[in-house]
């Protein structure tokens, strides 16, 4: 079903300068400065695509939907982040946090170039043993876990 869709490159708001949130490090999480777009790895376009093309078919198997030709494109508006990075050695813990990401998605048709749907998605994620400054498992999976939340969302433009 994938066939009938394309997942455009996630377009990121702001990403060389804004700060997104805070670090906390040690064995009780104490402020260590802040987290920057720049510090977070970023998932590969190909890879997140991927994924979110599997999660669109999977919702159209569950929906039995006609589905026409679609693009989909992703516009991170937002992402708000507080990470802990506690203890080295003895004790260590790992990563943790919460985040929240605000994410303007659109569905076009590629045949006639409608908008389909087109919703702001505002959802918010835990961080849990993934360092996203060294994994980009833990944005990739709040990016996916936002888009289907799209995918379940009211069909209005």
């Amino acid at each position: 079903m994938s066939g009938n869709a394309t997942f455009a490159p996630m377009v990121y708001a702001n990403v060389e300068s804004d700060a997104i949130g805070s670090v906390k490090a040690g064995f009780v999480c104490l402020p260590s400065g802040s987290l920057h777009w720049r510090d977070l790895k970023l998932p590969r376009d190909g890879h997140l695509a991927e994924k979110a093309l599997l999660a669109f078919s999977e919702s159209v198997a569950v929906d039995g939907r006609q589905v026409v030709p679609t693009q989909f494109e992703g516009y991170v508006q937002e992402v708000t982040m507080t990470l802990c990075v506690a203890g080295l050695g003895i004790g260590e813990k790992k990563p943790k946090g919460k985040g929240k990401i605000n994410i303007m998605w659109t569905q076009t048709a590629l045949d006639t170039n409608e908008t389909l749907k087109s919703t702001a998605i505002s959802s918010e994620f835990d961080i849990k043993g993934i360092d996203p400054r060294r994994d980009s498992l833990a944005l990739e999976q709040a990016l996916l876990a936002n888009f289907k939340l799209f995918l379940m969302s009211d069909d209005s433009k």
